[in-house]
């Protein structure tokens, strides 16, 4: 009896975590949008040229929200490990690392992260070419659906 009940009690908490991680279909299809990116604070003439200007990106969701992939934009890409967590999607991936807000109407996707710039590269003996100066860039784009 106590090995039933202990049975019961491990599947349960198995199958816990998947009923809470089920895909949303809400936020698949195709967004589109501008967006933009800041850099903190004051940077210097050089850093300026490393700032795009804003510009076109799309965002399409597969899977119930598994599945990701970024077209234009700073972050372009395809992305398999996108965490839910309620209304938000986040994902990254080398120097991006990204979240996808649902409006409650369903109709806009905000996004919001970050990206690092290498902006200077010094050679080191032994090591070659490696980054002197990272700038980091904030990310932001409203998108509604295609």
């Amino acid at each position: 009896m106590r090995f039933r009940s202990t049975l019961i009690g491990l599947a349960s908490f198995l199958l816990l975590p998947l009923s809470d991680a089920q895909a949303d279909s809400r936020f698949d299809g195709t967004w589109v949008g501008m967006e933009t990116a800041t850099a903190p604070g004051r940077i210097d003439t050089d850093e300026q040229k490393f700032v795009p200007s804003p510009h076109q990106i799309t965002i399409i969701i597969a899977q119930g929200g598994t599945m990701l992939g970024i077209l234009g934009g700073l972050c372009p890409g395809r992305y398999e490990r996108v965490q839910r967590a309620g209304n938000t999607l986040s994902f990254g991936a080398k120097d991006c690392f990204l979240k996808v807000s649902l409006s409650k109407d369903g109709k806009t996707l905000t996004e919001q992260g970050f990206c690092m710039k290498v902006t200077k590269w010094v050679d080191r003996a032994y090591y070659g070419k490696s980054p002197n100066r990272i700038l980091q860039l904030g990310i932001n784009a409203t998108l509604h659906r295609q």
